[in-house]
């Protein structure tokens, strides 16, 4: 029996044995059998299938795996779905093995035709790396032919630009000279991130050079929050009169880091009144907000009378802080305007202008005269009846209300109406 229970115990302790191996060497095997494939489906007719695969190839648990380097690399250089190739590069510019990023600058280097649709790729997987041997491809990647290659350059590069100096002259000139104005904006913002005292100084060349095709991107770039510097401003000035539209555009946006400065009262006037792009001057009208002078209440009751429905809407906000009375007759003709948002935003201001006022003033009595527009199905002449009604004697002021989607919403008054009141206003002065 002791023999028979030795051998049992010896039988019993051998299978714990080999189940403890099994259970250690499973996951491995299934992980294995994964990766295979995985592998094997980068050889698939499928892009999408292939796609699938590489997104979690793309992952940081296959990034120390010797084995999926030489497949990966081979992606970059012949797949021909370019999402595919961009895939790849990144995974293998995020790799930790010693050939992957020498794999990718032999692909750039290569004289093969083949390749060439493979460029693109490899500049991303080069930025994703953030190593310094990938920095002489990348930046040689900048005076690229293709457009595509370039931007893919100026918009990774920006992880170096800190570290490394010799990244500035070439985004200066690809910023000067590139006639691809996406690779001009990321090559701007690339060196915003950089410290070396180039910078700015080129940043206003590029600017205020007619014969530079960078004004917009370096005019975008001085505006980023993280640059101080008190020549930027008086060269946005300078230039805020730049015959294109979109250089503009783009130093109005920059100036926001100076609106409370008086320095810009008079240029954003300037637009507001005066820039031949509505799109401007609603910039330069909402700029003048930050500001209380005198002065921009002839401003904001001439943006009233503006093409643009946004401009005259930011001017019925400005006359809304101002607060003046004179502002009401103008503010009522808006009452009528074709905008929803500058009808609400008038009858904003009209009742803040009024609750300013002393109660023994006689404007006290508009309170009664914002529109009330019945909401029955009555002819216009009963309508206006009916409106006038309320502004006179019942004092009703039902023409504003929210919607059950919490949208305000004021009746448009007819031209007839809004004479009415503006008469009445008048009286009133």
């Amino acid at each position: 029996m002791s023999a028979i229970t030795l051998n049992t115990k010896k039988v019993f302790l051998f299978a714990t044995v080999i189940i403890s191996i099994l259970i250690a060497i499973t996951p491995r095997a299934q992980a294995s059998t994964r990766l295979e494939r995985l592998l094997a489906k980068l050889q698939s007719s499928d892009r999408d299938v292939r796609l699938d695969a590489l997104r979690e190839l793309d992952n940081s648990h296959y990034s120390y795996n010797a084995s999926i380097v030489e497949p990966l690399l081979d992606v970059v250089r012949y797949d021909n779905y370019g999402l595919a190739r961009e895939y790849a590069a990144r995974a293998l510019g995020q790799h930790h093995d010693s050939r992957a990023v020498p794999g990718l600058i032999e692909i750039y280097d290569s004289e093969y035709p083949e390749y060439t649709s493979s460029y693109e790729a490899v500049i991303i997987g080069l930025t994703a790396s953030k190593k310094s041997a990938a920095l002489p491809t990348i930046i040689s990647a900048l005076s690229s032919s293709d457009r595509d290659v370039r931007l893919a350059s100026a918009r990774g590069i920006d992880n170096f630009t800190r570290s490394h100096p010799e990244t500035i002259e070439p985004l200066i000139n690809l910023i000067r000279t590139d006639s691809y104005g996406l690779a001009r904006e990321y090559a701007a913002r690339a060196l915003t991130n950089s410290r070396d005292t180039r910078v700015i100084p080129a940043l206003i060349a590029a600017l205020s050079d007619s014969t530079s095709l960078g004004q917009e991107a370096a005019a975008a770039a001085l505006g980023e929050r993280g640059l101080r510097d008190e020549r930027i401003l008086p060269a946005l000035l300078a230039n805020i009169q730049n015959s294109n539209s979109d250089v503009r555009r783009a130093i109005l946006r920059s100036l926001d880091n100076y609106k409370r400065r008086s320095e810009v009262v008079d240029p954003l006037i300037n637009v507001a009144l005066h820039d031949s792009n509505s799109i401007n001057r609603e910039y330069g009208m909402r700029g003048l907000l930050n500001h209380r002078e005198d002065r921009l209440l002839a401003v904001y009751l001439s943006g009233l009378r503006d093409h643009d429905s946004s401009v005259r809407r930011i001017a019925a906000q400005g006359l809304e802080k101002i607060g003046d009375r004179t502002a009401l007759v103008g503010l009522v003709g808006l009452l009528g305007d074709d905008s929803e948002l500058a009808r609400v935003q008038a009858v904003k201001a009209i009742r803040a202008i009024i609750k300013r006022l002393p109660r023994n003033d006689n404007l006290r009595n508009l309170a009664t005269c914002l529109p009330a527009i019945s909401r029955e199905a009555y002819s216009e002449g009963t309508r206006t009846a009916a409106l006038l009604l309320d502004i006179f004697t019942i004092g009703m002021a039902g023409g504003t209300y929210t919607t059950m989607q919490g949208r305000q919403v004021t009746n448009k008054l007819t031209p007839e109406m809004v004479q009415t009141l503006q008469q009445y206003i008048r009286s009133l002065t």
